[in-house]
């Protein structure tokens, strides 16, 4: 039988028996009272009216470590149980914080996260948000349109909410590759942070060149590394073109001009690098990194048999004739 509107809009129509069951989390996957999921006005949930994801999940999943809302968890958790993100919501719920606990210091108010979001979510409970989905929000810019709020303190909230990193010193690219298990650790040889797996391509890229080429100076040892750095991004922003990611193209044709221009200078490049730059001096120099490169098969002498031997027997007393 299909469902009735009120049905699909909320879950005071489901039956007491669903309201006081018990639901599974799709994150923790422990079994918990209906009470402890968010109200769901989604079709996507109208069985039973209620998120798929426990509160305590949904909380984790937003914070920091040190208690700070981590903007990034929040957006993603939202739109997985399709509630709406709104930035003023969350300025509005930290003021509301802030009046109802004076003595917390400002600088400490954003520690207090868990109790921020519990104001977050009653709001976006509330009559003008509790049909609301996460697309709905995304079609408003992630702020309320349809308030009084003028257009200079909305830019002023997005921007601010826009900055909020689970570490101050992080950057989005490094937030990203944490969240995708890929973690950036600094290295003194390549002075950056990167990942285990960018740190492996820099020192095989660069074992590389030193095999291919002459790199005895300080200098050409930089451009080495230099070289190496533009490799990786040319690399990675190419995998991003051929996916279709904006901007790719452009990130591409930047790491390329400064891989070319590097190789250049540094005759690292096939077009001006000759032969005695990568220190072939002499006829057995260039022998040797023939054979270093397998360019032609190693001689490797076959023991001969009893009728080899004859044969050269015999061929050496047709010479001495």
């Amino acid at each position: 039988m299909p469902k009735t509107k009120s049905q699909l809009s909320g879950n005071k129509s489901l039956p007491a028996n669903q309201q006081k069951g018990i639901k599974k989390c799709n994150f923790c996957h422990k079994e918990k009272k209906m009470t402890d999921f968010y109200i769901s006005k989604s079709p996507l949930f109208s069985v039973d009216g209620r998120v798929p994801v426990c509160k305590v999940c949904v909380t984790n999943e937003s914070l920091n470590e040190d208690g700070s809302i981590n903007e990034l968890g929040l957006n993603k958790i939202l739109k997985k149980i399709d509630r709406p993100y709104y930035k003023d919501l969350i300025e509005a719920s930290v003021e509301s914080f802030k009046k109802e606990n004076s003595y917390v210091d400002d600088e400490d108010i954003l520690y207090h996260g868990k109790e921020i979001l519990k104001r977050y979510f009653r709001m976006i409970a509330m009559r003008q948000d509790r049909a609301k989905s996460y697309e709905d929000s995304e079609k408003d810019g992630f702020i309320h349109q349809e308030n009084n709020t003028s257009k200079s303190v909305k830019e002023q909230i997005a921007k601010k909410y826009a900055d909020i990193r689970k570490d101050k010193d992080e950057t989005l690219s490094e937030l990203y590759a944490k969240e995708n298990k890929d973690e950036l650790i600094y290295n003194d040889k390549w002075r950056g942070k990167y990942s285990l797996k960018d740190i492996k391509y820099l020192d095989e890229y660069y074992n590389g060149l030193e095999r291919d080429y002459k790199i005895i100076t300080e200098n050409h040892r930089d451009y080495a590394r230099k070289i190496a750095k533009a490799s990786l991004q040319m690399d990675k922003a190419f995998d991003e073109m051929i996916n279709g990611i904006d901007g790719a193209d452009a990130r591409y044709k930047n790491a390329r001009e400064a891989f070319d221009t590097l190789s250049k200078s540094a005759k690292f490049s096939e077009s001006t690098r000759s032969v005695n730059d990568v220190g072939a001096t002499s006829f057995s120099k260039v022998a040797s990194m023939v054979e270093a490169h397998n360019w032609i098969p190693e001689y490797h002498p076959l023991e001969k048999d009893v009728i080899d031997e004859m044969i050269d027997y015999l061929s050496t007393i047709t010479k001495s004739l």
